[in-house]
């Protein structure tokens, strides 16, 4: 799967090449990217089962469920991707240095790494 603004290899598992997103996280995606008018660079979409950042869990998280993406973004502009973000549906954030994590669960959630 494609979006307008991403490429099927930015969207697949990094471990494996398998392709699990939603196309709802991709029309998010590519509504997003509009908003922010400027590229967002993806440094994980899908992840497998068998991803090893998804083998340490217990249960696949929303990675593995295809609703899920980490950004690579610094400083100020976090704050305003999070904005743009949950205008856009996103409702979960998770918060790093070097990258922002959101994705399309149902219930709104928020954590530092």
């Amino acid at each position: 799967m494609e979006g307008k603004h991403f490429k099927a290899t930015e969207l697949s598992c990094k471990h494996c090449g398998k392709q699990g997103v939603t196309s709802l996280l991709v029309n998010k995606l590519d509504s997003l990217r509009g908003l922010m008018a400027s590229p967002l660079i993806l440094t994980s979409a899908y992840r497998c089962p068998e991803h090893p950042e998804e083998i340490k869990k217990k249960k696949g998280g929303t990675h593995t469920q295809g609703i899920a993406v980490d950004i690579r973004v610094f400083g100020i502009e976090q704050i305003r991707l999070v904005k743009h973000a949950y205008d856009t549906g996103f409702r979960g954030f998770g918060i790093a240095n070097t990258f922002l994590h959101i994705d399309l669960r149902r219930e709104p959630a928020k954590w530092i790494y």
